[in-house]
C-alpha cells in the first residue's frame, strides 16, 4: 500500500460527506480516525517506543508507511506486546484507493494528511 502526504488546515471543512463503512467505501470518501503519529522508517510492530518524537502508550494509533515489506503499512494500535491492526483498516471493505488519514503529532509528520494511492484491492 502506498501513501501520499499533504498539509491540511485543522479548520478543514467539508460541506458533505457521505461514506457507507460496511458496503460503500469503494464509491465514497473515506476518512479515518486520526493517527497519533505516523513512522519515518521500518519499525518493529511490537512495543511502545518513540515515533518521530513522540512516546507511544498503550492503545495510541499509528500510520505505518515505511515497512519493508508493504503489506505491513497501515493504521496498527501500539501496545507493550505485539501491535494489531486498528479495526477500521483491518479487512478489505476498511480501505481503498483515496482513503485518508490525518495524523496529530510528531516532528516531521504533525498535521499531514496521507491518502492511499494504491489502486485496485488492497
Amino acid at each position: 500500500m502506498a501513501l501520499l502526504a499533504s498539509h491540511f488546515a485543522w479548520e478543514y471543512n467539508m460541506t458533505s460527506t457521505y461514506t457507507d463503512r460496511i458496503l460503500g467505501v469503494a464509491s465514497s470518501l473515506a476518512i479515518k480516525t486520526p493517527t497519533v503519529v505516523a513512522t519515518t522508517a521500518n519499525i518493529a510492530l511490537s512495543g511502545l517506543q518513540v515515533i518521530d518524537g513522540v512516546t507511544l502508550t498503550e492503545g495510541n494509533r499509528v500510520l505505518v508507511k515505511d515497512q519493508t515489506n508493504p503489506v505491513e503499512n497501515g493504521i496498527w494500535n501500539a501496545s507493550s506486546g505485539r501491535w494489531a491492526r486498528a479495526l477500521d483498516f483491518n479487512g478489505a471493505r476498511d480501505v481503498t484507493e483515496g482513503t485518508e488519514i490525518y495524523v496529530t503529532r510528531g516532528n516531521a509528520g504533525a498535521a499531514l494528511r496521507y491518502a492511499v494511492v494504491t489502486p485496485g484491492p488492497i
